[in-house]
């Protein structure tokens, strides 16, 4: 069986509606996914627990991983506005993280 899998690039205006938009996307074409790699230039705490929050009235976050970035890139040109780029892949892929403090 081969693995879904979801491409997503969006920009962030209204961030928990954008994160329930994105949330109710993944839900569409992933199902529950197994592994969520979130990778954004919004850096406002606040934003991002909003998009967080939007995406969680659709999908889990458990298999969440992510990091910020200073800006997007599309092609040569630089973007320098609030995104995120998420790859989601559903139950059928396994993966393993880990987190020491």
């Amino acid at each position: 069986m081969p693995v879904q899998k979801l491409y997503i690039h969006e920009k962030i205006k209204n961030p928990y509606e954008d994160g329930l938009k994105i949330g109710k996307r993944i839900k569409e074409n992933v199902g529950n996914p197994s592994l969520i790699i979130f990778i954004t230039t919004v850096f406002d705490e606040d934003k991002l627990k909003k998009v967080f929050e939007g995406m969680q009235e659709h999908i889990s976050l458990d298999g969440l991983v992510g990091c910020s970035a200073g800006g997007t890139f599309v092609g040569n040109k630089y973007i320098k506005k609030d995104g995120v780029l998420i790859l989601a892949f559903d139950g059928t892929f396994k993966y393993a993280t880990a987190c020491k403090k």
